[in-house]
């Protein structure tokens, strides 16, 4: 081995083998410690501020000042070769008192090298610096912890050129935050592998801790260089080359190793991650169900039940057991069931933790997703075997269904299904806290319903666990206001206002508070960006139910904590804005809500501990109060199964605590046969194909200007040859191309063009030479011919030139679509990974749809590169009768394929083909009429009442308006946005505004797209208003609000400002119009494609039969061939739109009939499942299909969502469009369109047989 460490290898078994092994323990120690001296210099004196200040022409020493080195105390940990040379350079070189500390100490080298050694504690108490030079053992782990430091003089100043986990990062973040740490220099982190030694320079750092510390300016963080001299390399390599002709002649290799490790022992902070422990087989009944509640709830039991507990279970306290990292091989494959609904099972944050699992089981953990169809549709009898189960309630779950299963197979549950029923109901939940201590806000009960209600196998299971006999029984409440409306009076006892009411239904949100003076609050779930809403009726409590009324508590900061845990000792907490703030929610790029991580206190972790154990939940989460500046706090409710979102850690800690379970498991004495050697009894229904339909990822807005040429006058033939005798639409997008309608304006000009007609020419000539440079500019000219079936050849009859810019690909739609390919990548894996076998790809031609298919291809399939976005297709594309096919070829990577064993000589690499097919997903004018006809009658949606007179219609209920009222609202606020835009564009230095620009961008365009919408708006009658603007509104909005916020805010600011956060603040005008344009754009865009259902089947029929056709072909070849598939479809919004209403017009029950704003990357999902052998005894196979629907890369209001450099929402998760149904239902269902042929030859139908021409992969570059 070529270097010192030797974490990953098991010494004991290579011994046993004969293997020897090798090191590089001493290589050059002077190149570490001339590192960690010279860290030392730059974090004290500051030398990187003052250089990059000066590179900027900044010579000001304000900030620089720093400290000497002489006669400061140093202490060194760990005095090897490395420390003691870092202990001379500091003590004979600067006159510094260095000290130090050893667990084998050498009195004559220390001495030396001037170095006195004290105790430890004397060391971290004393020093004014500490350096760590020692290596990382199970003693030495988190050596550098939030006791140490506690005990640490102020201002401590800390250099690691070591091991990263020495110091525990949260605690080291935590001591510089509050100011106790003066500064930090770190050459390793303790998660570096996912960072150091790449460059992620184009990249977001997802881990949290690392963002954190680099944000700090008194941290100097460097990527593991400490070694990296001329000297140190080639002592490494010379001492490589020697062991190994040791090793080949037979002498002995001088770099022995000892299993016995040098390091420092630290007995009180070793993190405990040893849960549970398992090592107690049981032999009988009573053994298996006193292991099962101890295992899912091992700390809950009373001293009475612990004593009678076999002496092997409960919670470890000191050394962490040994784990599969630790080199331990399991026994057998263990199977871990995820037996929850499908929302849940196949969310990101599941999906990251069973990845990151299966990732440490090494081939020793297989995961298995029960599935709702299962879940809901079969017996527990079939339900698939495992050996420990993670399962818990969500909103149409069995609880008592999977209690059933758990009593049947005994599978070790990491959460205790049982239990969560204690959850359901409030006073429940009380009650237990209550008994273990944990403080919560003073409260009354009002019950109604003659209180909670639980089963008595529930009742003596909690009696038994926790010695709390629970008295659910309660007598009719009596509640009364007392006289002058500020107390509520519950069975005599008084609660003044403001106090909290919430139902006694742990499922039920609708949480009101009530205020002094006669007004309240109401929370209820989140909503869009709304959490809760002020009632100034508010005053008289609810009577139609039962209730708990709590005192109100002014907190810390106005915010909330949410704690989460992942077993008794592992806790992860975090912040939000109290929803009784304003109730609007701060959302970031996924759609979450903002939140920031905090620290608990002892006394904090301590009831985390004991919730685990009260409620037997090991995963769960709970909300806590803050208050009197931190001096107290108390809990305010318990939550189930709780994830943290998008958080790394988290889901490593996760992972790495569900792998020592399963690991325990594996190594336990006498265990009865596993999951994985036992045959399920009933069939189980697996993935068998996946056919989806993707919009393409996020684009600039489009723009685009409409002439119309009488072609029976003289001036028009100039473009009339531009057609070059093609009967179909042409699109030209060279500037040369481009060029030539120029020259055809001229000649227009010359063959007497006049008037209105001679306006509009002159109008296209300045567009065209403004836009001919700009990325995404383009022309078509579609021709119009006699329609009918007619004997000769059809007439031109009329000719339209549409000049097009913007639409073009952004930085944002790269992230979106790799960040889908990866996910899809991921959920697929867990549920079949033989579908990711067989791939086949289609896309537009269009090379925003082409781009978005390329990246999410080298995602899906590990591509070492990802593209860079350009399209395959030529400048100049004509649509032919004859749909052509271009295949673009990509292929995996070796370890997408690889076998277990890392082998992959025998494995067949597939290849994948990128498909254009423009007859299939390219625009179609089939319909264009008809849906020209339905434009004209979009007016008639803004009619007083119309959004009554039609349910089917998305108009928000909270909008007491009419939507001709809201229209009049935007152009008034667009008419005083003009006035301001123009008067700013004139007073501002617009150039300074905002720094820098992406997507092409600049002011000027900016200000000229704003002013295309003013005219649309501002310059016409009401009466005459175009509904259709509306979307051109909205999309113009929500790119500003992710491109160019600052801007967007600045120069719609009234007073001038600088705009943004702080013109966000001040004027909500911005948010009062996007509200505004959001609900008429919801109103009027579902409805561009059809106003009635006929309309709707019509306009869908004409544009997206094709499509339909081959997506129900996919489906059943996949069931006719036995073989998996992943079919994907890359196209524009009018597909999905009109596909989606050919499924919604089918006649299939859909689950939720409204569907949602189909936003860049939204996609429909067809999944085929099958399950051999079917119901009782049945030898044949069964099919379902669930199709699913994704909004895409949406937020509910863009303005408050907290952006990155990316600029770019993450894609939604899908949620089901359908249960699961029968194969032959949905097909036949799917199948009623295709009798609908319109006779027509302008509609291509998709030819399965087009000819494919197989061209090389286009260039691609990093996302």
């Amino acid at each position: 081995m070529r270097c010192a460490g030797y974490n990953n290898v098991d010494l004991k078994v290579a011994k046993e083998l004969g293997i020897t092994v090798t090191t590089v323990p001493a290589y050059s120690p002077e190149a570490v410690a001339e590192f960690a001296v010279g860290m030392l210099l730059t974090i004290v004196r500051k030398y990187h501020k003052a250089f990059n200040r000066v590179r900027e022409g900044n010579f000001l020493l304000d900030g620089l000042m720093g400290f000497n080195l002489e006669g400061k105390t140093i202490g060194i940990i760990g005095t090897g070769k490395i420390g003691l040379c870092t202990g001379r350079i500091l003590a004979h070189g600067f006159r510094a008192n260095v000290i130090g500390y050893d667990v084998y100490p050498n009195e004559k080298a220390a001495k030396e090298n001037g170095i006195t050694y004290v105790p430890l504690d004397e060391l971290f108490r004393t020093s004014d610096i500490i350096s760590l030079h020692c290596p990382l053992t199970t003693e030495t782990k988190y050596i550098v912890n939030e006791e140490v430091l506690k005990t640490t003089k102020p201002g401590i100043v800390i250099v690691n050129t070591s091991r990263g986990a020495l110091i525990n990062t949260a605690d080291l973040i935590q001591g510089l935050k509050s100011g106790h740490i003066g500064a930090v220099g770190m050459d390793v982190y303790e998660r570096e592998s996912h960072y150091f030694f790449r460059d992620s320079s184009n990249k977001i750092i997802q881990d949290d801790q690392l963002s954190r510390l680099v944000s700090f300016h008194n941290v100097f963080i460097s990527g593991h260089q400490a070694f990296l001299t001329r000297e140190a390399l080639s002592a490494i390599a010379r001492t490589t080359v020697e062991n190994l002709r040791m090793v080949e002649n037979g002498r002995s290799v001088q770099i022995q190793f000892r299993l016995e490790l040098r390091g420092v022992r630290v007995h009180s902070h070793t993190p405990n991650i040893s849960w549970p422990n398992i090592a107690y087989s049981p032999t009988t009944p009573s053994d298996m169900s006193n292991f099962q509640r101890s295992l899912s709830n091992p700390l809950l039991a009373t001293a009475t039940d612990r004593s009678r507990a076999p002496s092997s279970l409960g919670i470890r306290s000191h050394s962490p057991s040994p784990t599969p990292s630790d080199g331990f091989p399991m026994s057998t494959v263990v199977v871990v069931g995820v037996c929850a609904m499908d929302v849940k099972a196949r969310s990101k944050p599941m999906r990251e933790i069973i990845t990151r699992l299966v990732e440490r089981g090494r081939g020793c953990i297989e995961v298995k997703l029960f599935g709702e169809q299962v879940i809901l549709g079969e017996d527990v009898e079939n339900w698939p075997r495992c050996d420990i189960l993670i399962s818990f309630f969500s909103t149409d779950f069995p609880l008592f269904k999977a209690v059933q299963y758990v009593k049947l197979r005994n599978p070790v549950c990491i959460n205790d299904l049982h239990a969560q029923a204690l959850l359901w109901d409030r006073r429940v939940v009380n009650k237990i806290l209550e008994h273990f201590g944990i403080p919560m806000p003073r409260r009354l009960v009002a019950s109604r319903d003659g209180g909670a209600k639980l089963d008595p196998e529930l009742l003596a299971l909690v009696e038994s666990h926790t010695g709390l006999k629970l008295q659910l029984e309660e007598p009719m409440a009596d509640v009364q206001m007392r006289e002058d409306g500020e107390a509520i009076i519950v069975n005599g006892q008084v609660m003044e206002k403001p106090f909290v009411e919430k139902p006694v239904n742990g499922e039920d949100h609708n949480v009101y508070i009530y205020f002094k003076g006669g007004h309240g609050r109401r929370l209820f779930r989140k909503v869009g960006n709304k959490s809760s809403e002020l009632d100034p009726t508010l005053s008289a409590p609810r009577m139609d139910g039962s209730y708990i009324y709590e005192e109100f508590i002014d907190v810390d900061n106005a915010e909330d904590i949410k704690v989460y845990t992942v077993g008794p000792t592992y806790t992860h907490a975090e912040t939000r804005k109290s929803p009784v703030v304003d109730g609007v929610v701060r959302r970031n790029t996924e759609g979450k809500e903002i939140r920031f991580i905090t620290h608990l206190s002892d006394e904090e972790r301590t009831w985390a501990s004991k919730i685990c154990e009260a409620f037997g939940q090991r995963v769960c989460g709970f909300d806590v109060l803050r208050c009197d500046n931190g001096a107290r706090s108390m809990v305010i409710d318990v939550n189930g199964w709780s994830f943290v979102k998008g958080n790394e850690t988290y889901y490593d800690k996760a992972a790495e605590i569900l792998a020592d379970v399963c690991f325990k498991y594996s190594i336990k004495p006498g265990r009865a046969p596993g999951a994985s050697d036992i045959l399920d009894d009933g069939p189980s229904w697996t993935l068998k194909a996946n056919v989806t339909v993707f919009r393409h990822a996020d684009r600039t807005p489009k723009q685009k200007l409409k002439f119309n040429f009488p072609v029976s006058e003289p001036w028009t033939k100039p473009f009339v040859d531009l057609l070059n005798g093609e009967r179909e639409e042409i699109i030209l997008r060279e500037s040369t191309q481009l060029r030539k309608i120029s020259e055809a304006v001229e000649q227009a000009r010359e063959l007497g063009a006049s008037g209105d007609d001679l306006t509009k020419l002159t109008q296209l000539n300045n567009a065209l030479f403004s836009k001919i440079d700009l990325p995404g500019t383009k022309a078509q000219l579609k021709p119009g011919f006699t329609k009918g079936r007619v004997s000769g050849p059809r007439k031109l009859e009329k000719l339209q030139l549409v000049f097009k810019w913007g639409g073009e690909f952004t930085h944002a739609a790269r992230y979106q679509s790799r960040d889908l390919g990866e996910s899809m990548k991921k959920d697929i894996t867990i549920m079949n990974k033989d579908v990711l076998g067989n791939v086949k790809i289609f896309t537009s031609s269009e090379r925003r749809v082409t781009a978005s298919a390329e990246i999410f291809a080298a995602a899906l399939l590990d591509n070492s590169t990802a593209p860079s976005g350009s399209a395959t297709s030529s400048s100049l594309s004509t649509a032919t009768g004859t749909p052509s096919t271009i295949t673009t070829t990509l292929t995996p990577t070796k370890s997408s394929h690889a076998s277990d064993s890392g082998s992959i000589a025998s494995v067949k690499v597939p290849t994948y083909q990128l498909i254009i097919r423009k007859d299939l997903l390219d625009d179609s004018n089939a319909a264009k009429d008809l849906m020209d006809d339905v434009k004209k009658r979009l007016k008639f949606l803004l009619r007083p009442g119309e959004s009554e007179r039609r349910p089917e219609l998305t108009w928000p209920k909270g909008m007491r308006k009419e939507p001709v009222e809201v229209v009049r609202e935007v152009i008034e606020i667009l008419t005083k946005f003009r006035e301001v835009m123009r008067r700013n564009f004139e007073t501002m230095e617009v150039e300074k505004i905002q720094q820098r620009w992406c997507c092409g961008d600049e002011p000027w365009l900016f200000r000229e797209r704003w002013e295309k919408l003013f005219e649309d708006f501002c310059n016409v009658k009401q009466e005459k208003f175009d509904p259709s603007r509306v979307s051109e509104l909205y999309d113009t909005l929500k790119y500003c609000a992710l491109h160019h916020r600052t801007f967007l805010f600045a120069i719609f600011d009234e007073s001038g400002g600088s705009g943004g956060e702080l013109g966000a603040s001040k004027n909500r005008t911005l948010h009062e119009l996007y509200g505004r344009a959001k609900a008429l754009f919801d109103l009027v865009a579902p409805q561009e494609y059809g106003i009635e259902p006929a309309e709707k089947e019509e306009i869908g029929v004409l544009t997206s039969l094709p499509l339909l056709r081959n997506v129900v072909h996919d489906l059943e070849e996949a069931r006719n061939t036995g073989e998996c598939s992943l079919t994907l479809y890359f196209t524009k919004e009018s597909h999905i739109h009109t596909l989606v209403n050919l499924v919604l017009q089918s006649g299939l029950p859909i689950a939720n009939p409204r569907i949602p704003e189909l936003d860049y990357a939204s996609h429909i999902t067809f999944e085929l499942y099958e399950r051999m052998g079917g119901r009782g005894g049945r030898t044949d196979k069964e099919y379902s299909i669930r199709l699913a629907l994704s909004e895409g890369a949406h937020s509910s209001n863009v303005l408050d969502s907290a952006l990155d450099a990316r600029h770019s929402l993450n894609v939604k998760q899908r949620r089901k469009l359908t249960q699961h149904l029968p194969y032959n239902l949905v097909i036949e269902k799917l199948s009623k369109h295709f009798h609908r042929v319109p006779n027509d030859e302008e509609l291509l139908l998709a030819d399965p047989n087009a000819e494919s021409i197989v061209v090389p992969l286009v260039g691609v570059a990093e996302v």
